[in-house]
């Protein structure tokens, strides 16, 4: 295209007010916008600008032959649904988050993407400096240079800049979640030792509960002990005297043997007398005749 012409296209372009005609537009476009799998979600940097969000969809424009592109543009996220029925994210601008860590693809019910729109943005299909490479899944952002500020540079010179320091992020974002992750380990077990702590105290509470016991109950055995020491030494006291009786109801039951032998031999003695005495009936016969 000879550079007047371009001039000329550069010129109609901005005396075009592309943002006005967009917003009327707005309805009829966003019924017209493309849905392309391969650009889905892809990063989008502006040259000069920075990171302006993630490719939702995009419709054409032809102006004095020249096609532009308008994007839609915003950040995606994916969320899972647990079976709980709560939701957690798990990939936030194609990043996975801790939760990817936390809980394996059986936890969830369904997963579902969630978009949050920010804008819109128009520029020339040439000013997407990598838009081949980017279809075929070469790059991982695609790059715009609205402004024409790559024009006396090479545009691979800056896509390699542009995919050291995506590798980079990747690298530090990857160290991030593992490092997410130690942490929540780190904090799960400082969860279990504190549980082990509690359980520790709780029995410590209860040991110190039953000493307690055992150390009134021991006191209670000593105070039983002492009445039992005093009331064995009253007893045995009461032992000897007993022993003593017993001694003397033995001296007094040997007496009275040795006295009822004694009588029993006076009651044989008088036995025999009362039997000398009485005649025999022989005799009696013999006197009366």
């Amino acid at each position: 295209m000879p550079m007047d012409a371009a001039r000329l296209l550069d010129e109609l372009r901005k005396s075009i007010p592309l943002e006005k005609l967009r917003e009327a537009l707005a309805p009829e476009i966003r019924k017209s916008m493309i849905f392309s799998p391969a650009l889905y979600g892809i990063p989008i940097i502006v040259y000069g600008e920075g990171f302006l969000g993630q490719f939702l969809r995009h419709a054409y424009m032809q102006v004095m032959g020249v096609r532009y592109w308008l994007i839609e543009f915003g950040i995606t996220t994916l969320y899972g649904e647990l079976k709980n029925g709560s939701y957690v994210p798990l990939l936030v601008l194609r990043m996975p988050t801790t939760y990817v860590f936390e809980y394996k693809p059986d936890d969830f019910e369904r997963f579902f993407v969630v978009e949050d729109t920010k804008g819109y943005i128009d520029v020339l299909e040439r000013q997407i400096i990598n838009l081949d490479r980017v279809m075929q899944v070469k790059d991982p952002v695609m790059v715009i240079d609205r402004y024409d500020l790559l024009k006396d540079r090479t545009p691979d010179e800056f896509m390699e800049k542009v995919k050291e320091q995506q590798e980079l992020i990747m690298r530090m974002q990857r160290a991030l979640w593992e490092y997410e992750k130690n942490v929540g380990d780190y904090r799960a077990n400082v969860v279990m030792l504190q549980a082990r702590v509690s359980k520790l105290q709780e029995q410590l509470m209860w040991y110190q509960e039953r000493l307690t016991k055992a150390v009134v109950e021991l006191q209670s055995m000593q105070q039983e002990l002492v009445r039992l020491r005093d009331e064995v030494f009253v007893r045995g006291v009461e032992a000897e005297a007993l022993e003593r009786g017993r001694r003397r109801l033995v001296d007094i039951v040997d007496r009275l043997g040795h006295v009822a032998e004694i009588l029993t031999t006076w009651r044989e003695e008088i036995a025999e007398l009362e039997t000398a005495k009485t005649p025999k009936p022989e005799e009696k016969e013999a006197k009366s005749k």
